[in-house]
Parts: C-alpha cells; sequence; structure tokens
C-alpha cells in the first residue's frame, strides 16, 4: 500500500474495499472471491486512484477516505 505524503491517506485495493463494504453491510467478507486483476481478463485498469486534492481545497468539510467512511464513524466535520 503506497500512502500519499500530503494526507497520509493510504491507496485501497480493490479487495480491501469489497471486504470493507461487506463488513459495514453486515455480510461476510471472506465469501467475496478474490484473484489477481491481471490474470481475471476484466477490463479496466489495473491501478485505479482517485485523487480528491482539488475537490477537498473547495470544499469546508473535509473528505474522508474510504475507511473511515466505511466505518460507520461519523467525527465531527473540520
Amino acid at each position: 500500500m503506497e500512502t500519499r505524503p500530503d494526507t497520509g491517506e493510504r491507496s485501497t485495493r480493490r479487495y480491501e474495499l469489497g471486504e470493507l463494504i461487506a463488513r459495514r453491510d453486515g455480510l461476510d467478507p471472506a465469501r467475496l472471491p478474490s484473484a489477481r486483476r491481471c490474470v481475471t481478463g476484466l477490463p479496466g485498469g489495473l491501478e485505479v486512484r482517485l485523487d480528491s486534492r482539488t475537490t477537498q481545497q473547495k470544499l469546508r468539510i473535509r473528505l474522508r477516505g474510504a475507511r473511515e467512511f466505511l466505518s460507520g464513524n461519523s467525527p465531527n466535520p473540520t
């Protein structure tokens, strides 16, 4: 995992994001199939990143990372 030096946010793998969503929704993350994307034959990029720095500069609230957002914790906006 790579950490962004400007925010401290780590990148999130697709599988990890699926696990977070499954846990949030009360599903068993162990039931998610796993495979390296490059061997699945599925179309699309092997690495996809969302850079929200420009959006964050225009907002008055702090954007939360996937782990924080999907944890169900609602901190006070800063």
